[in-house]
């Protein structure tokens, strides 16, 4: 039977890299959601000029940060 064995350290680091993701973003847009209006109003038209960069960045410095 233990020729059968498939190993599963890969599926592993990448449920885990999901499970870490979903949160992560549930949180940056439900904080940008809500600080739109206060602690962010002054830096909210610069971040939204370029938010689509800044999302690109912050998932690939993830992704580099989860080997």
């Amino acid at each position: 039977m233990t020729g059968n064995a498939q190993s599963t350290t890969g599926l592993a680091t990448w449920s885990a890299a999901i499970a870490a993701l979903v949160p992560a973003t549930v949180l940056l847009l439900v904080s940008i959601f809500y600080w739109s209006d206060g602690i962010l109003r002054r830096d909210w038209q610069i971040w939204r000029q370029h938010w689509v960069k800044n999302v690109m960045w912050g998932i690939i410095m993830m992704m580099c940060s989860c080997r």
